[in-house]
């Protein structure tokens, strides 16, 4: 996998004009909106022992960082309050392990198109997962 320094991930972003759409393709009129964000949580560590993450992260290299990485039609620093909250809308996830937002790894990507934000989350998620980061996606 190529290595991608953080402040680059989504380098792919002006070249997504035809990204390919369940149910053939079509392209919505809120695609043309740039009203996405994605996030990336810090999750504490705890949560490497989890049987899921286990399953999700078989490459884990102990001792590096755990996080979560999503996407919101609302602000990140929304989002993760939304999170941490007792509202049922959360990933329960990052209420129990969620430390804090991690504004340099997204940043300077957001806002973006709906299209943009599932392709840049699953990107970033892989880069992540290829420097034996622990990840959990949305």
């Amino acid at each position: 996998m190529e290595s991608n320094p953080p402040n680059q991930i989504g380098y792919k972003i002006d070249k997504l004009k035809q990204v390919p759409l369940f149910g053939g393709g079509i392209r919505y009129m809120k695609d043309k909106y740039k009203t996405k964000h994605v996030y990336v949580v810090e999750l504490n560590k705890d949560i490497s022992a989890r049987k899921y993450f286990k399953k999700q992260n078989p490459d884990y290299q102990e001792g590096q960082p755990c996080v979560y990485v999503g996407m919101t039609g609302t602000s990140p620093k929304q989002r993760f309050k939304v999170h941490k909250s007792e509202s049922s809308k959360g990933s329960r996830k990052v209420k129990r392990y969620g430390i804090k937002l991690m504004p340099e790894h997204f940043e300077h990507l957001n806002p973006m198109t709906w299209d943009e934000a599932v392709v840049v989350e699953k990107e970033m998620a892989q880069y992540f997962k290829g420097l034996g980061y622990g990840v959990i996606q949305s």
